[in-house]
């Protein structure tokens, strides 16, 4: 089973994404960007649902370090915020964001995402193994 982190500074957002994909996927959550860095660093999660806007390290800053960090830089991450102006979703993907979704999200729309960014996930591990044989 595949594991996604949930960064988001709100317990509520946190319990959504729960509800919605932990049945399809182990959900770790955090509350703050240091202690995602710590998870990254120490678990490896295959996707990071990731929020901008939170106190002390931001969003923003969290993915500018795991996308410099040669063991992170491969992890998915995908914004997911109330943040809604052109310039804050030009940076997230100009940072490495796979994607950006906007809070409140539509149930399905995260899910499909969530469940794309994981299928190219696995295409690239099935590709990896035919190539290095």
């Amino acid at each position: 089973m595949k594991t996604i982190l949930v960064v988001d500074d709100t317990t509520v957002n946190i319990k959504i994404v729960v509800e919605l994909l932990g049945d399809v996927y182990d959900i770790v959550a955090c509350r703050d960007g240091e202690t995602a860095l710590e998870i990254v660093y120490q678990d490896k999660p295959d996707l990071i649902l990731l929020d901008i806007m939170m106190p002390d390290l931001d969003g923003f800053e969290v993915c500018k370090r795991l996308k410099a960090n040669n063991e992170t830089k491969d992890i998915p991450i995908i914004f997911l915020t109330a943040k809604e102006d052109e310039q804050s979703i030009v940076q997230a993907y100009s940072l490495g964001g796979c994607d950006y979704i906007k809070k409140p999200f539509i149930s399905i729309e995260l899910s499909t995402r969530v469940h794309r960014a994981i299928e190219l996930i696995n295409l690239q591990n099935r590709l990896e193994e035919v190539t290095s044989k």
